[in-house]
């Protein structure tokens, strides 16, 4: 496969100087974002939770006053209390035992796992509860509704009183495994009163124009103030360009012209406030030439 010459100078982020990380510290599921955001912030939506919602826990922890709507089809209550059933199940049936001792393993193991699976069940109601203002839908979003999606405009018909948020005041963290490409510009209909994006964009490698013909769309309203390439893939062949990117977006009016015209000369990962997404590898650099 030929690739035509990557300019990412376009994709350089602004300098502002209020960049956080918030969520997980120590791998995947944390994002780096403008604490202006935070503070302006009323509903976060948060796509794609899988078993890390460090990012919405944080964001409320800085911020009590947000109420969180989360969506994942793939967990929820019911599926962790499953896994507790079946690593139990694993263990009366001697069937992981029979496994680990199979793979040189040490059976301990199996112990771990249904430890893991309960305190992730017990940590999940924990915090998703209705009346704390965190809610969980288990469910994904798509550009069609079936028995496990829903659409944009369900997912804000979801969120109390959305009709009556001022502008600004929602945020949108999305991983939700190349379906961004979906439902993204559907969102942008909604773009006043979003002040910004956490988005982890997908397989650029066979999904670069795609990519790019969203770009342009977000541009239109939004500033990039962060990009870090997560090192669970490599680059695409033949450039420097991760294969998959996290990629902050503000709100054009939240930030000054000062910002907007100053140069950035930051070194991508920032250290600091960057993790590589898998701890054991390096992290991935960017160059904006």
């Amino acid at each position: 496969m030929k690739f035509r010459k990557f300019h990412f100078e376009k994709f350089k982020p602004r300098l502002v100087n209020d960049l956080v990380r918030v969520g997980n510290k120590e791998k995947d599921g944390g994002y780096v974002i403008s604490k202006r955001q935070i503070d302006k912030t009323k509903v976060l939506i948060g796509l794609g939770v899988n078993y890390d919602w460090s990012f919405e826990e944080e964001f409320k922890s800085l911020n009590n006053k947000v109420n969180i709507y989360c969506y994942d089809f793939s967990v929820g209550g019911t599926i962790f209390f499953k896994s507790i059933i079946s690593s139990l199940m694993n263990i009366v049936s001697l069937n992981s035992y029979t496994k680990e001792i199979f793979n040189k393993r040490s059976p301990v193991s199996v112990f771990t796992k249904l430890l893991f699976n309960i305190k992730t069940y017990f940590k999940f109601n924990s915090f998703f509860k209705p009346e704390k203002g965190n809610f969980f839908f288990q469910k994904g979003i798509s550009d069609f509704s079936s028995s496990i999606f829903i659409t944009v405009s369900e997912m804000f018909n979801n969120v109390k009183s959305f009709k009556d948020l001022p502008e600004n005041s929602v945020y949108i963290k999305m991983d939700i495994e190349e379906s961004e490409y979906d439902v993204l510009e559907d969102m942008l209909e909604q773009s006043s009163k979003i002040n910004g994006f956490s988005i982890e964009f997908h397989n650029l490698k066979h999904l670069w124009n795609d990519f790019n013909l969203l770009a342009e769309k977000l541009n239109k309203d939004f500033e990039i103030i962060h990009m870090h390439g997560n090192n669970s893939c490599s680059y695409i062949p033949g450039t420097g360009i991760p294969e998959l990117i996290e990629v902050s977006y503000i709100k054009r009016n939240l930030i000054s012209n000062e910002e907007i015209n100053a140069t950035n000369n930051r070194k991508y990962p920032l250290e600091g406030l960057d993790i590589p997404n898998l701890p054991n590898l390096p992290d991935l650099s960017i160059a904006f030439e």
